[in-house]
């Protein structure tokens, strides 16, 4: 009798110990599992971000430039049928095209710095400077743009070598094995495998 009276009391004892044990565990569970889901999510939008930016960077080196592009440039310009066909030789507007086809460029940046911004609280420094390598190579583009346009208003004069590697910059030879896309391919598999762990549930 006196040991049912022991075993009673120490389970009157242990009980709520292994209750508060038990429910650490779950608690701490739980916070593992938020943790993993939050990182798994923010990878996924990231990811999505910085291939929304890739897809916009080819959109802006699609060498082809077709005449109804370039209408429609002048049209969200805000120009009339009329007013376009005042301008002439509408096949050498490219600078209206670039201008428009920046436009997927500019929106993949802003949601990309969104989630940049949410995956440096989260993970620290070092995916922050693989996504800015990653847009470097924007910047870069939008130089040689810039410098292709002067030269062809014959504001520069650049040397047939340096408008090679300009040409090389602006436009997909769909060959991929110029330094900007040997750069831009790297950079976008370093964000990979920095967020390759963080894609698993």
């Amino acid at each position: 009798m006196e040991s049912i009276q022991v075993i009673k009391e120490i389970i009157n004892i242990v009980a709520p110990i292994l209750g508060l044990v038990i429910a650490a565990i779950g608690v701490f569970t739980w916070r593992i599992q938020l943790k993993g889901k939050t990182e798994y999510e923010l990878s996924r939008r990231l990811l999505k971000a910085v291939y929304e930016l890739r897809d916009a960077i080819k959109v802006v080196r699609n060498p082809a430039i077709i005449p109804e592009e370039v209408v429609s440039a002048f049209r969200k310009k805000g120009l009339s049928d009329e007013e376009i066909i005042k301008k002439g030789d509408i096949v050498f507007s490219k600078d209206v095209v670039y201008e428009y086809r920046w436009k997927y460029i500019t929106t993949a940046l802003s949601t990309l710095e969104v989630e940049e911004l949410e995956a440096e609280v989260l993970w620290g420094k070092e995916i922050k400077e693989e996504i800015h390598r990653f847009k470097q190579c924007t910047y870069k583009l939008n130089l040689n743009l810039k410098r292709l346009f002067r030269q062809e208003v014959g504001k520069r004069n650049f040397s047939k070598e340096k408008l090679d590697e300009i040409h090389k910059v602006v436009w997909d030879d769909f060959e991929n094995d110029t330094p900007f896309d040997i750069e831009l391919s790297s950079t976008l598999k370093d964000i990979e495998e920095f967020l390759k762990p963080h894609l698993k549930l």
